[in-house]
């Protein structure tokens, strides 16, 4: 490792560490309003919530997560009847995800905290800050996905 670089002060571990803090305390407001969610199911249920009647392959792709952490998500949503798999008509080979009843109202719960969370993270930092924060964080996006991420 070059002696000058400090990994601690670089990028990965920086945003890698903020990532897991606001997840711990967003599923422990979930927890607190009643519910086990995780950010792995919040994220299919984002989604979900956005255009609902998507695939497997498109929840993955969108949320930068593993097709088996997606699945696994899923899993567990359905078995708690939040969402359902449907058979894809143009496609049998495919399953759709859709919200059931359960699982719409769960916004109303859950977006608040949520909401919450985001604005107890950002209290203190300028709004350009925070624009010029996400710019940096999806140019760094951008680099990465050259390799095939």
């Amino acid at each position: 490792m070059h002696p000058e670089f400090d990994f601690e002060q670089s990028i990965a571990p920086l945003v890698g560490k903020t990532a897991g803090i606001l997840a711990h305390v967003m599923t422990e407001r979930f927890r607190q309003a009643g519910y086990e969610i995780s950010i792995e199911h919040w994220i299919v249920l984002v989604h979900l919530w956005r255009r609902d009647g998507r695939n497997q392959q498109e929840l993955a792709g969108m949320s930068g997560r593993h097709k088996t952490a997606i699945t696994r998500a899923i899993n567990w949503l359905e078995e708690r009847d939040f969402v359902v798999r449907i058979p894809d008509k143009a496609d049998r080979r495919n399953n759709l995800i859709y919200l059931t009843f359960k699982g719409k109202n769960l916004k109303e719960i859950l977006f608040p905290c949520a909401i919450d969370t985001m604005e107890e993270a950002t209290r203190g930092i300028s709004s350009e800050d925070l624009d010029h924060c996400k710019s940096v964080l999806k140019m760094i996006q951008e680099n990465m996905l050259k390799y095939g991420c």
